[in-house]
């Protein structure tokens, strides 16, 4: 299993991880400027594709599809080696202290 000391990360930023090994960034405080909002949940269900759930690793979080099982997403292999879990689809690592 990768850990996340493995790597570098600067914990403004949060990173989309996608299926195909691709990464995108964004600012995590202006996704928590967004979430802090009435409709603010959305900006998650927007980046993970749908419902969402957390998966807690450390000081970090994952935030991945609720139903990526059951849509058939392909494999996150990357989010699979940081938590120890099988999970699909894109997800979303951000640092703990983004989410309230």
């Amino acid at each position: 299993m990768k850990t996340l000391k493995e790597i570098t990360l600067d914990k403004s930023k949060a990173l989309i991880l996608r299926p195909d090994g691709n990464h995108d960034t964004i600012d995590a405080q202006e996704l928590r400027d967004r979430m802090d909002k009435p409709e603010g949940f959305r900006a998650l269900q927007d980046i993970v594709g749908g419902s969402f759930e957390f998966v807690y690793l450390d000081n970090w979080i994952l935030a991945v599809n609720e139903n990526g099982l059951n849509r058939n997403l392909e494999p996150n292999q990357e989010a699979c080696d940081y938590s120890g879990r099988y999970l699909v689809g894109d997800c979303l690592l951000i640092h703990r202290s983004y989410i309230r």
